[in-house]
């Protein structure tokens, strides 16, 4: 069976070629040594600093804070404190919901969340920018997560709403794939932040 040409009209067949596509890639993600890691670190934050610098001043920009392998933006988080940009981190609040986001600047206290996450304390905030972690990515913007579904409803409350959000994927370069399986539900990022650069879904370095 070939990934990602299942038709729409059988969803369990979709699921299942995720549920194998995510088997793959983490296996792939966990492959990467630590220098390739360290590598990646510096160039996404070196990647991401050419588009920060032509961001407002009422920019907010909401990261992650890396866990299961998933690239490190911490220092590109850094990064942008260091030019006044605010930031902040996502709280998962419940099974089923979309995230809410809280102030965050590098270094200051997290509590523990649900599924192995760490959050900050204190009162939400609307971003403008979403840093979103992921297995694997398409080059038309369509990322294959964990199966939570969280940032999927995150962006479909944000656009339904008229909320103007742009919504960037992190991975390294490796976690590229033709074609990521999808359903009706599954939402398209703006862009891939890789070590390599920043790629807008419409294909434009």
């Amino acid at each position: 069976m070939t990934l990602g040409i299942i038709p729409l009209s059988d969803p369990s067949l979709i699921e299942n070629e995720k549920k194998a596509l995510r088997a793959a890639m983490s296996a792939q993600r966990l492959a990467v040594s630590a220098a390739e890691r360290n590598a990646a670190a510096d160039g996404l934050r070196v990647a991401f600093s050419a588009y920060a610098r032509g961001m407002s001043d009422a920019a907010l920009v909401a990261g992650y804070m890396p866990i299961r392998s998933e690239a490190n933006i911490l220092p590109l988080m850094a990064d942008l404190a260091e030019r006044r940009i605010a930031t902040a981190l996502p709280v998962v609040i419940a099974k089923g919901m979309a995230l809410e986001f809280r102030r965050w600047r590098a270094g200051e206290p997290l509590e523990d969340g649900l599924y192995g996450t760490h959050h900050p304390v204190g009162m939400g905030v609307w971003p403008t920018v979403l840093l979103i972690p992921l297995l694997a990515f398409d080059p038309a913007g369509f990322r294959l997560g964990y199966g939570g579904g969280f940032y999927d409803r995150t962006l479909d409350a944000y656009r339904a709403g008229g909320m103007s959000v742009v919504a960037i994927g992190v991975a390294y370069a490796c976690q590229q794939v033709p074609h990521v399986p999808r359903l009706p539900h599954d939402q398209p990022l703006d862009a891939i932040l890789t070590e390599r650069g920043l790629l807008w879904s419409n294909g434009a370095a």
